[in-house]
């Protein structure tokens, strides 16, 4: 049986000098990783998702899209101050968010018996589809809750579409430093990711 060995490179590691080949595989490969750090730590802060599929062009295409979605039991748990506090970035997404977790104690009753008001961004051709659901409550049996329930589904949506353009425009405002050698590497040391001598995160 063959014995195999990887070199693997923390961030102590990727400064040296004598390693500097390795960085810049490390920056190459993973010249998003500040930025989708940052991203995933707020979508995380919400409810807990995280997203692997980011894209963008911040020049001649002008977008950028991920996947991602969130309930409206999960807008329930925010801690909007903490939020606030942390993504000063985002204020008027999160506000709009703290708006809709107010609408209607109805709803958030129906929230926590199994009726979902899903609000989706998708990935789509150098787009995101921005989205909608309601599960679980029947328009004919109870239409006025079934109004109110697509009133926040349509704020949902709103939501999403608005998050959607904050991030491009957080991306453009931060290029320069999000996808800097200084940006990455405090992210890696932050986070104590470890990769191997091709830049591959281990």
């Amino acid at each position: 049986m063959k014995t195999l060995t990887i070199e693997a490179y923390e961030h102590q590691d990727l400064i040296k000098p004598e390693n500097k080949g390795v960085l810049e595989k490390v920056l190459k490969k993973n010249h998003d990783l500040a930025f989708k750090d940052y991203l995933n730590g707020f979508l995380k802060s919400i409810n807990g998702k995280t997203t692997e599929k980011l894209y963008f062009d911040t020049d001649r295409g002008n977008f950028a899209s991920f996947t991602w979605n969130i309930r409206l039991d999960e807008i329930l748990e925010v801690d909007f101050e903490k939020l606030k506090e942390n993504f000063p970035s985002f204020s008027e997404e999160i506000e709009q968010l703290e708006d809709i977790s107010k609408i209607d104690s109805r709803l958030n009753k129906l929230a926590n018996n199994g009726v979902h008001i899903l609000g989706l961004i998708r990935h789509g051709n150098r787009t995101a589809i921005i989205d909608s659901e309601i599960d679980g409550i029947d328009e004919d049996t109870t239409p006025l809750l079934y109004k109110k329930a697509s009133y926040v589904a349509n704020e949902l949506e709103s939501f999403c579409k608005n998050l959607s353009e904050s991030v491009l425009k957080v991306l453009k405002e931060e290029v320069d430093y999000m996808f800097s050698e200084k940006a990455i590497l405090d992210c890696i040391e932050a986070n104590e990711y470890i990769f191997n001598e091709k830049g591959e995160m281990l």
